[in-house]
């Protein structure tokens, strides 16, 4: 006889029914759950640095991933390999001590300075 058929059919539903009510609550957990955290994922709204924001060519109110991806743009398009014009090793780092001013400010909050 094979190992399925020890259970008889009323222990298999029986076990069935115990796994589908599992699953609903693990569910119904992790609503509630969510409706307690908020929206995940969300930084709270911190004032950056207005020069910095300009360098970067974004608004004192972006996220966090708005400063990543304006710094990676800005990067692209003054990196000196690939702008030969003679202001763009200034630019450059420019654009660097601004994403580190801003990086640092991001991690001093995560951090509670």
């Amino acid at each position: 006889m094979s190992k399925s058929s020890r259970w008889t059919l009323s222990q298999r539903n029986r076990w069935a029914n115990r796994c589908k009510k599992q699953v609903e609550n693990f569910a119904e957990h992790k609503a509630k759950q969510k409706e307690k955290e908020g929206p995940v994922g969300v930084p709270e709204a911190v004032p950056l640095d207005p020069a910095a924001c300009r360098v970067l060519g974004i608004e004192q109110t972006a996220t966090f991933l708005q400063v990543k991806n304006a710094f990676r743009r800005a990067c692209c398009l003054w990196h000196p390999d690939r702008n030969s014009s003679p202001e763009a090793p200034e630019r450059f780092t420019q654009v660097v001590a601004a994403y580190d001013l801003l990086h640092d400010r991001r991690r001093s909050r995560r951090d509670g300075y």
